[in-house]
């Protein structure tokens, strides 16, 4: 397995190594490792990232049905940065445009009534517990939208029942045919 190496100072005074980088993230969600430390002209983080299929970070090859991914306006609220990015990057990269990504429940909000996208992939943890308002207000517009979540079906209201779900860690190729389906039904 190949792997992209990088290595990031940490120029905040007194934040500390771990401010933006949570010691499990890597090795969990990316297959990777860390290695933090400190110099004398401050902090550093090693990142030891793989590449490839396996590896978190989106298939450059198109889904099947990326003609479809082009007609559709995807909205994406998510508040993890880097799953953020990865599915920003991968919808884009098959020709979908990307509303977002956004983090706040009040952003993806205002998103959904000055865009109206085709679909919406939906975190339902924006950082303060599990929220529901804006698949609510999707639901209210009929645009139709999956939950990508890490959470059990319990935490999700009987109302959303109904409501597709891809399980955190993902791939994106997941997430591609996911979107793609939602945009074909939408039709």
């Amino acid at each position: 397995m190949s792997h992209d190496r990088g290595s990031f100072p940490n120029p905040g005074q007194g934040r500390g190594v771990k401010a933006g980088l949570p010691d499990q993230r890597h090795p969990f969600d990316l297959k990777g490792r860390r290695d933090p430390g400190f110099q004398p002209e401050g902090h550093y983080c090693s990142l030891d990232l793989p590449s490839g299929r396996d590896s978190g970070i989106p298939d450059r090859a198109a889904p099947p049905d990326a003609a479809v991914l082009r007609e559709c306006r995807i909205l994406v609220v998510e508040d993890d940065y880097l799953l953020a990015a990865g599915t920003e990057r991968a919808l884009r990269d098959a020709g979908a445009t990307v509303l977002g990504p956004v983090g706040q429940e009040n952003q993806a909000l205002a998103l959904i009534a000055a865009e109206a996208p085709t679909c919406a992939l939906l975190d339902i943890n924006l950082g303060h517990g599990t929220q529901f308002s804006v698949a609510d207000a999707l639901r209210a517009r009929a645009i139709p939208f999956m939950f990508v979540t890490g959470y059990d079906d319990v935490m999700i209201p009987a109302r959303f029942r109904d409501i597709g779900r891809i399980r955190k860690p993902m791939g994106f190729r997941l997430v591609l045919q996911a979107a793609a389906q939602m945009c074909r039904s939408r039709g």
